[in-house]
């Protein structure tokens, strides 16, 4: 029964009751007077996970961390102002990346817009075409019935949730008093007691899932049959990739598969193809492909684009869920969106049985070699940001998550991962790519995981959302941070601009920093290993342990492009000798 001697937290008792009963339970709050009624809602519901998040921008990012792991979306509930406007990288990357976010601003009744009134700003439609849908509840009152607030709800979780996934905003008016009593009530409705003597939602939304028409899958079968070679592509999946996996086993073509695919970590069955051998210097010359199957989102190899881009295909089929164009090339020729597993499982039931060729084989042969030669040199130098990635991937527990942050950390392990490491959960902030909120996306990606998290990132990015570490000392599982401290944004030191010395301070932004006292700060352990050997011991003694820790990895942004330039220099020179 929702029961409150005040009209403002009787609906916001609705409102949190029927999100309950939707399934989403996990609340990101963060502190405010205006928010009052829905914090206690939130807080006096016996079903609920509060987690109070002192900053809004990092609430934001715990939230999306949360529905990245689990498909479902997690509740934010903030206070008017800027408060609100902290929301938005983080509503802007689940946009971009479809993940869904239920978004519960607080603001100031119509009366107090536009006069000046503290705390006051403009929150329709705040978030602009980022929200999936945005909806201004009206102040509480007794003329309008309170079956109104939860079928606003249920809309509001159908909106986030229909694909593409994303964020749905309800700015929520409150009038003083927020939360002292002043009594309220309500003509009797039969259907609003229904819906109190039960535990269902008001209004049941039945979506069905995306259909897998036996036609489109004849056409791509067809298209496979009559094709002597070609190359399967896999990016960005949800968490169910079981009918790919059975696909790409049967298919016999070679498979670049993305970090953030969630196929890359493991060993795998099917012939695994090197990034590297894309390169137009590198690529064997007997091997010409006309068919790409691109499985799921988008990619973070730029190689992979441009060398798509190089190479004429008669078929570039697209298997997705979500209807909006991802060819930045304007290259497809096929799109279908479906239900990518179940279309995968039906597509390798209807296609013939095939091995691969011979081509193929000495293709996966020369990228097993390509990936030795690289590991080599890269485990053989002093302490370097690709071994933080191979030594990571190879030694992560199978129970633990991983989330790679942008720039460096995202494309290291995307080049040097080992191919003999645990399979685990792993994904990136790929939507917008910006560094935003890698330490609290970490701590929500651990809290819906229900595992320990293993975050790489870059100084610049912890820089930027430190006070997240609040968050770790404050999370229930425990969160490894890899931090690397190149002193500045070393990804730029592979950019054109890095030929312009006299601004490079404005791109390279470096501090002088390291982080010790910042995790004496927040009660973490710390560690700066200074070798591979003891950077790989320090890792798995913290994966053991299960202790919340910062290992910071000195480096510079020089030492780490001349690596680069060199392992990319080695392996041409060894393509070159076998040919």
């Amino acid at each position: 029964m929702i029961a409150t001697e005040n009209i403002n937290t009787f609906w916001a008792a609705l409102c949190i009751e029927e999100l309950v009963r939707n399934g989403i339970t996990f609340y990101c709050i963060s502190p405010g007077s205006r928010s009052a009624p829905l914090t206690i809602a939130a807080a006096q519901n016996p079903q609920t996970d509060c987690h109070i998040c002192h900053d809004e921008r990092g609430a934001a990012y715990v939230a999306l961390g949360y529905a990245k792991a689990r498909g479902t979306p997690a509740a934010l509930i903030s206070t008017s102002g800027t408060a609100a406007a902290n929301f938005y990288p983080a509503i802007v990357e689940a946009a971009m990346d479809a993940v869904p976010m239920i978004v519960l601003t607080a603001d100031r009744p119509h009366e107090l817009l536009d006069t000046g009134a503290n705390q006051t700003i403009d929150q329709h439609h705040l978030y602009g075409r980022y929200a999936r849908w945005s909806f201004t509840l009206p102040p509480p009152t007794t003329d309008i019935s309170p079956r109104f607030i939860l079928t606003t709800i249920d809309q509001a979780i159908h909106r986030s949730m229909r694909l593409p996934a994303g964020a749905v905003h309800l700015n929520c008016m409150f009038r003083e008093p927020l939360v002292t009593p002043n009594k309220f009530s309500f003509p009797a409705d039969a259907a609003f007691s229904r819906w109190q003597r039960n535990q269902a939602p008001f209004t049941r939304y039945r979506t069905g899932k995306l259909q897998v028409e036996d036609k489109d899958v004849s056409a791509v079968a067809r298209t496979i049959d009559q094709s002597e070679e070609g190359l399967v592509i896999v990016g960005r999946l949800g968490r169910d990739a079981r009918g790919i996996e059975r696909l790409l086993d049967k298919l016999g073509w070679p498979v670049y598969a993305d970090i953030t695919s969630g196929l890359r970590l493991g060993r795998k069955k099917w012939p695994a193809l090197d990034e590297r051998l894309l390169h137009p210097t590198r690529q064997p010359d007997e091997w010409q492909i006309s068919v790409v199957l691109h499985i799921g989102g988008a990619l973070t190899s730029k190689a992979v684009q441009q060398w798509l881009e190089r190479n004429p295909l008669q078929h570039y089929i697209h298997i997705h869920d979500d209807p909006r164009r991802l060819d930045a090339g304007h290259l497809l020729t096929e799109k279908y969106e479906t239900e990518i597993g179940l279309f995968c499982q039906k597509l390798s039931k209807k296609m013939q049985d095939r091995q691969p060729s011979p081509r193929t084989d000495r293709l996966a042969k020369l990228s097993q070699l390509v990936r030795r030669r690289a590991e080599d040199e890269i485990l053989r130098q002093s302490l370097n940001e690709p071994a933080i990635a191979h030594i990571v991937s190879r030694f992560i527990l199978p129970h633990h998550g991983l989330l790679l942050g942008n720039s460096m950390p995202v494309r290291d392990m995307n080049l040097f991962a080992a191919s003999d490491g645990p399979a685990v959960p792993c994904t990136a902030n790929r939507g917008a790519s910006g560094i935003d909120g890698a330490i609290a996306t970490a701590v929500g990606y651990a809290h819906g995981l229900g595992r320990p998290v293993t975050l790489i990132t870059g100084d610049i990015a912890a820089l930027h959302d430190l006070n997240s570490l609040n968050l770790v000392r404050n999370s229930t599982m425990p969160i490894i941070i890899i931090l690397i401290n190149n002193d500045g944004g070393g990804i730029f030191s592979f950019l054109p601009i890095a030929r312009h010395t006299e601004v490079e301070k404005y791109f390279q932004t470096p501090h002088g920093l390291t982080f010790e006292q910042a995790a004496a700060m927040f009660g973490l352990a710390y560690a700066q290993p200074a070798s591979n050997a003891e950077f790989r011991d320090i890792y798995r003694d913290s994966c053991r342990r299960e202790q919340s820790t910062i290992i910071e990895v000195r480096t510079t942004a020089e030492e780490n492009l001349r690596l680069h330039q060199t392992v990319e220099e080695k392996i041409r020179l060894f393509i070159e000798s076998g040919r």
